[in-house]
């Protein structure tokens, strides 16, 4: 069984990077358009740009997180590409809401481009994982590995649906076998 949730709409920032990075490609696209036209000597090097231009704008779009998977297995960050990022419920030592979180320094990441994803410094000198649309309203995801920020829809819900989760592995790590009888019940209190 697992719990779909969607991921938040892009904060301010997030917005006006991605449309002034989408506005300023179509610019710079129309322009080598209009180079190459007038050129009509052959020269096709300013379609050399294109994939420079349009390239980095496509990966972003392709490994913006979408949407957020939470089931026994763990917590799991859905991509356009197919590739998910799973965060062992094994791994989770709390998961709460937080406020206002600020970045410091993006390493690796995303800076607003269809959302804020990859690896960031925070405000607090902590280093986390971001997978998010927005920082003034996020899910703080810690564990064995480090800090991860999500922005699903319903946090309030996302944290009780993974709470519920982890108190269902504490209480199946108490249980024990008994391998003689293959009786399973609870751990006897010493």
């Amino acid at each position: 069984m697992s719990f779909e949730f969607g991921i938040v709409h892009w904060d301010r920032t997030a917005q006006i990077v991605t449309v002034a990075s989408l506005l300023i490609a179509a610019v710079i696209t129309l322009f080598l358009g209009i180079l190459i036209y007038f050129l009509k000597e052959g020269k096709l090097y300013p379609v050399l740009a294109l994939p420079i231009i349009w390239g980095p704008i496509f990966l972003a779009y392709l490994f913006a997180p979408r949407s957020y998977s939470v089931s026994p297995e763990g917590i799991t960050v859905r991509r356009l590409t197919g590739w998910e990022f799973l965060i062992p419920i094994s791994d989770i030592k709390s998961v709460q809401m937080v406020e206002n979180v600020r970045p410091r320094i993006r390493l690796r990441a995303s800076g607003g481009l269809f959302g804020w994803f990859g690896i960031f410094i925070l405000e607090t000198g902590e280093l986390s994982k971001v997978y998010a649309a927005r920082w003034d309203c996020m899910v703080r995801v810690e564990t064995h590995r480090g800090i991860h920020l999500l922005s699903p829809v319903a946090p309030e819900s996302f944290c009780r649906v993974t709470e519920l989760f982890i108190g269902h592995r504490r209480v199946i790590q108490k249980q024990i076998v008994f391998p003689i009888h293959g009786f399973t019940g609870p751990k006897p209190e010493l």
